[in-house]
């Protein structure tokens, strides 16, 4: 398998609304925690390249997964991280990539720290959490754990001394 991972842009919007639209039902709920509605998702189709940045895994022409940050209003040096792959691309490392080069931007740009809210029985995205920075701290939240990245250390997400 090959496949690109790239920044979004602009032209992308429509394509990326349909991945989201596509994904399965399970897949949805885990990555927004219940059914996100279309004007939701129109919106993180449509980044801005400033406080929402998203980057593209692209197999054969179609979006494979989407990785994102959004820049906190009132924090400019920290944003939330989000990631989705469809069902056909899980478990064979496209989101580490995706997030290690998101990371890797959000730090060139000001950043020095990723959230991510993660549902607590989302095994596979916990696991995903360890092998992106399994130093990452995180807390329980109840339901959720909530996690941070911290940017600009070795080992950290942004890969410095990782793949």
């Amino acid at each position: 398998m090959t496949v690109l991972v790239r920044a979004q842009e602009p032209d992308d919007a429509p394509a990326v609304l349909a991945f989201f639209e596509g994904l399965s039902t399970e897949t949805a709920y885990r990555r927004f925690f219940g059914p996100p509605s279309r004007g939701s998702l129109r919106a993180l189709s449509q980044p801005d390249g400033v406080r929402h940045v998203a980057v593209l895994a692209v197999d054969d022409g179609v979006i494979a997964g989407v990785a994102s940050y959004h820049r906190y209003g009132d924090q400019a040096d920290t944003a939330d991280l989000a990631v989705v792959v469809d069902d056909e691309h899980q478990h064979q490392g496209l989101g580490t990539w995706m997030v290690r080069r998101l990371a890797r931007h959000a730090h060139r740009h000001g950043i020095a720290r990723l959230t991510a809210t993660v549902l607590a029985d989302n095994r596979p995205a916990l696991q995903f959490v360890r092998a992106v920075d399994a130093a990452a701290p995180h807390r329980s939240a109840g339901t959720s754990v909530d996690v941070e990245f911290p940017l600009g250390r070795p080992g950290d997400a942004a890969g410095t001394t990782a793949a």
